[in-house]
């Protein structure tokens, strides 16, 4: 499915908030052709002009809603010191 077929599918959800289809659209923006992304929690805030909290439950009301999954990635070379998680997409299977 491409990108602007996955657009239609997010603006037209009529049971996202406003910010959950701002951070799905910034997702889907940022996303590879894997549909997968590592935005941190500020950058997602500065993009959707909203805070870091409204983010976090913005994901996690997708995350529950199955649109997204998250996965938490570590840098081996700090001693397994935890960065920005990946967001894997999944607009075009609902």
């Amino acid at each position: 499915m491409n990108s602007l077929h996955c657009l239609h599918k997010i603006l037209s959800q009529i049971r996202f908030t406003t910010y959950e289809k701002l951070l799905s659209i910034a997702l889907l923006v940022s996303a590879d052709g894997k549909r997968e992304c590592s935005p941190s929690i500020k950058e997602l805030a500065d993009y959707c002009s909203c805070s870091d909290r409204q983010v976090v439950r913005a994901l996690k009301n997708l995350e529950n809603m199955g649109y997204i999954s998250r996965e938490a990635q570590f840098i081996e070379v700090e001693h397994n010191a935890r960065t920005t998680n990946k967001y894997v997409l999944h607009f075009g299977s609902k």
